[in-house]
């Protein structure tokens, strides 16, 4: 991956998933390497879901407590 990716979205780890492909495709990174780098990807997807999903319940909990 060039540099330092911020992957703090769904969408930035979507493009960095596809970058790891492009890669592989093209024969510039080892496969084993990209095997890394997609489970890796995998990982901080479901992270970056869950958190969200934590946020989003909050959110409600506090909405149907009347605190928002």
């Amino acid at each position: 991956m060039p540099s330092i990716r911020r992957l703090r979205s769904a969408d930035n780890v979507r493009a960095a998933l596809g970058w790891v492909f492009r890669q592989v495709e093209t024969d510039r990174i080892d496969p084993n390497k990209a095997r890394v780098l997609i489970y890796c990807c995998t990982s901080l997807a479901s992270i970056i879901r869950d958190s969200d999903l934590e946020s989003r319940l909050d959110a409600l909990e506090a909405q149907s407590r009347g605190e928002v």
